[in-house]
């Protein structure tokens, strides 16, 4: 749990530094809530320390291949900063995924994507953590995520960032209760 705390601090301290005060220069289309998406495994999430509870459906693809099965899923509350975290094991190993926005609304991955960033990090203590990300710095990444008050979805590709090779394709939804 310490080392899903950490991942998060750590993507929320990138994020401050990709996306500044979190202006108005994103690419943000609408503020609609979440669609659907067909996905892999679906599960109801237990509530975290945080109070945050959800249930989701995701699949995985490309470098990451396997079910995926939602253990948590945490929200920021609604109306300030977007932020997401959800804990999950893809094949069989324990992964953290971030999300990171200015404010909810649909982004466009890719070039010049300002406010927002993914990052899908290894949760393994040993040995070196695998990250993908997506939104920040030259590692764009390329897809749609969409995060409304009460969820989100998400059909994007991820790129390497740190101990792997290959991208890492998420595709799915889900909701914040």
């Amino acid at each position: 749990m310490l080392r899903i705390v950490l991942a998060t601090l750590v993507t929320a301290a990138l994020f401050g530094l990709a996306c500044g005060s979190g202006g108005d220069d994103n690419t943000e289309k609408t503020a609609a809530g979440a669609s659907t998406s067909p996905a892999a495994t679906t599960t109801d999430a237990e509530p975290s320390a945080s109070g945050g509870a959800g249930s989701g459906s995701l699949q995985a693809g490309g470098a990451l291949e396997g079910a995926v099965t939602i253990q948590n899923i945490s929200c920021a509350p609604p109306g300030g900063q977007a932020l997401v975290s959800i804990t999950a094991t893809i094949g069989g190993d324990d992964f953290g995924i971030g999300i990171n926005a200015t404010r909810a609304g649909t982004y466009e991955l890719g070039a010049g994507t300002p406010g927002i960033l993914i990052q899908l990090s290894s949760q393994s203590s040993s040995g070196t953590p695998r990250t993908w990300i997506a939104g920040f710095g030259e590692v764009k990444g390329s897809g749609t995520v969409t995060i409304g008050e009460q969820g989100g979805s998400i059909d994007a590709t991820l790129d390497p960032s740190t101990g792997t090779t290959g991208s890492v394709q998420l595709k799915g939804s889900w909701t914040c209760d």
